[in-house]
């Protein structure tokens, strides 16, 4: 260590430049790029759960479109699952809508199967209609054979037509005055 003689004190510069060197070290050692590291970036381990995910939504969306809202497979192809390929900030998602030839679709038990004749170990999804419910996504592990044992939804119908009972309940809309400090033309 070097001394100056007035003080006894070691040189500042001397002790700045052993810490600069060690925190350079550090920071290097530290940031430096690590290739294992790298490697589990790259390598997709949810690329099945993904799938499954991704198989779910679109067997949901075919089978609301066709038994909730009665459109065909085409439109719902061209519109609701085009634009699932592109992110919010217009990016192309990996998981484009499976193609039809993979699609079966049971328009007698109102069932919607994503996935099928695929050997990958993500599993067919499937969507049943559900009266008064709409579409459910079944489990992976459940097949059509369990459609039955899924929740209904069977409301009584009404006592009398809609149109004679009044709104909120119905459709019955009574005209009301207005108050005598609203101006009636003012409205129109």
């Amino acid at each position: 260590m070097i001394f100056s003689t007035k003080l006894k004190r070691p040189v500042v510069g001397f002790v700045s430049a052993k810490t600069s060197l060690f925190g350079l070290f550090f920071t290097l050692f530290w940031f430096a790029p690590n290739p294992s590291l790298h490697a589990q970036i790259d390598h997709d381990y949810h690329q099945f759960t993904t799938e499954l995910v991704w198989r779910g939504n679109q067997a949901l969306t075919l089978c609301n479109a066709l038994f909730v809202s009665y459109r065909t497979p085409d439109q719902v192809y061209r519109q609701e699952l085009a634009s699932l390929l592109y992110g919010h900030r217009g990016g192309l998602r990996p998981y484009a809508p499976m193609s039809l030839d993979r699609v079966a679709i049971d328009y007698q038990q109102k069932t919607v199967a994503v996935g099928i004749g695929l050997s990958d170990p993500a599993p067919v999804m499937r969507s049943a209609f559900r009266e008064g419910l709409g579409c459910v996504v079944m489990g992976p592990d459940q097949t059509f054979a369990d459609v039955p044992a899924l929740p209904e939804l069977r409301l009584p119908r009404y006592p009398d037509d809609a149109a004679s009972i009044s709104w909120p309940g119905g459709d019955l809309v009574t005209e009301k005055p207005l108050p005598d400090d609203v101006d009636g033309e003012s409205l129109r």
